[in-house]
């Protein structure tokens, strides 16, 4: 897998001798202003050696944070370091061991030739969509004095910050320490996401609500269809249980359909990486109560499968699986219109994220309320603020090129998956 945030460095590699923008980085970069300062040690870094050490630190954070995320958790975070990062990301432990602030994964952008040893970031891997870090309630400003002031004096000019949540209490505070500093900062992005806020007295009044007429009688018209093929059951996983009784159907539905070796081979269960990530965290927080599963059932064969994870009455949508051999009866749908429906009726739910930008999807439609997320770049110092904004022009204009190349081979992927599915049909025909 591409390192994460490598992006950030491709930018400034490939864009800076086709633009203006050196001429402004580069008096910064080579003016003795850049001098290295002397380390504080107000982070400590923890290789993988060390993170036993670390565990009952990292447990305590996740009890008294200010903010929860599943995905910084030991169980969802360590899994995914040990199998996607290689050697590059590190749990920071930041404060000290003996007054801990707060943890957050750290990873350099790029390894590789000036300039791009001046950018940190904080590690994102593909399958985590919440970085908002594990602080003590009460120390955020501590906490992002102590982190940025640490790696300004490690040569750090820049943080990229991406995914980060705007709806927290976390983000205010970062954004009023970083103007009571005055230091600069600009977003890369910033994605609407939708939410479903489990604050309705009636689901189907809900439902009603936020879905057309038209869709309504559609996803009736499927449900009676389905109904029609045998016994139709919708299964719910939560609280403290085993994986085993779900984890493997998942993989095996995901790598059938348009995900899976004949489409665009990015099924978890195509990579033995994500496969062995998926397995661990799946066992994990399925044993701690921390997932979420909705199952749709066909005589007991799942067709449609929605994996979430969970800290107390707070959800992060995770993975989406269905059977594609049904998808004319759309039980991607019925599983998440069942799955919202489950949901509006369960008092310990507040709110589920749906971890997707929800343009043109479905979730857009059915779940009306939004939770700004953002990519934010930030200056680790006052001296770095002239940085920031060529920085930031240089990822933006770097994105969408990438985006537009996206498109065009996920559209070629599409269309040699629906020959290749042709092709069976064919054969077996």
């Amino acid at each position: 897998m591409a390192k994460v945030g490598s992006e950030l460095g491709k930018a400034m590699l490939e864009a800076l001798s086709a633009s203006h923008a050196f001429e402004v980085l580069a008096p910064l970069l080579t003016t003795g202003r850049w001098r290295r300062r002397p380390h504080r040690s107000a982070v400590a870094a923890l290789a993988p050696a060390a993170e036993p050490d670390l565990r009952p630190i990292w447990d305590d954070l996740v009890a008294l944070a200010s903010e929860s995320n599943p995905f910084f958790e030991p169980w969802a975070l360590r899994p995914a370091i040990a199998n996607f990062s290689g050697d590059d990301a590190h749990v920071m432990l930041v404060g000290s061991a003996e007054h801990p602030l707060g943890v957050l994964p750290l990873a350099p952008v790029a390894s590789g030739p000036f300039p791009l040893g001046f950018v940190s970031a904080v590690w994102l891997h593909r399958h985590c969509f919440d970085t908002t870090p594990l602080v003590r309630t009460g120390c955020e400003a501590q906490f992002l004095a102590a982190l940025l002031d640490s790696l300004a004096g490690s040569s750090v000019k820049l943080l990229h910050w991406p995914s980060l949540a705007l709806d927290t209490r976390f983000s205010d505070q970062l954004f009023g320490f970083l103007r009571s500093e005055g230091l600069a900062h600009r977003t890369i992005q910033q994605v609407e996401r939708p939410l479903l806020a489990a604050d309705v007295p009636c689901a189907d009044a809900f439902l009603s609500a936020t879905l057309s007429k038209k869709r309504l009688r559609e996803w009736r018209r499927c449900w009676r269809r389905l109904e029609e093929l045998g016994t139709v059951k919708f299964r719910i996983f939560d609280g403290p249980h085993d994986a085993a009784a779900w984890c493997h159907d998942f993989l095996t539905l995901e790598a059938t359909g348009w995900k899976g070796l004949h489409g665009t081979a990015t099924a978890l269960a195509c990579d033995p990486g994500e496969r062995m990530f998926f397995e661990a965290v799946s066992t994990a927080s399925a044993e701690r109560g921390n997932a979420l599963v909705y199952s749709l059932e066909l005589d007991g064969r799942p067709v449609a499968m929605t994996v979430n994870y969970r800290r107390g009455g707070r959800v992060w949508a995770f993975k989406t699986a269905y059977d594609d051999r049904l998808a004319n009866l759309s039980p991607g749908v019925l599983v998440e219109i069942e799955g919202t429906r489950a949901a509006l009726r369960d008092p310990s739910i507040s709110w589920i994220d749906a971890c997707t930008d929800g343009s043109k999807s479905l979730m857009n439609e059915l779940w009306p309320a939004r939770r700004p997320v953002a990519d934010l770049l930030i200056a680790t110092s006052r001296q770095a603020n002239g940085l920031v904004a060529p920085a930031t022009a240089l990822v933006q204009a770097y994105r969408g090129l990438r985006s537009r190349t996206g498109q065009l081979l996920r559209s070629v992927h599409r269309r040699r998956a629906r020959a290749a599915r042709s092709r069976d049909c064919r054969k077996t025909g």
